[in-house]
């Protein structure tokens, strides 16, 4: 029973792996038929991000002294 499913299991990773390279081929296999060609390979667009932090940031505190201690009047 063990044995069947560690078999499984290497198959399925083995699967995944080959959907992950296939999804990363088939964006580069366009840029490579291009090279081949001797076309010009079209530019890929930036990358825009926005990133924003889960927390706000903590603003600079001023550092406050101790009281001092006044003589009595």
């Amino acid at each position: 029973m063990t044995m069947a499913l560690g078999t499984v299991f290497f198959l399925s990773i083995a699967w995944l792996t080959v959907v992950a390279m296939a999804a990363t081929l088939e964006g580069k296999a366009s840029r490579i038929r291009a090279a081949l060609a001797g076309r010009p390979v079209e530019a890929i667009p930036p990358l825009t991000i926005r990133l924003s932090s889960r927390y706000p940031q903590r603003r600079a505190q001023r550092s406050v002294s101790p009281p001092r201690l006044r003589a009595a009047a």
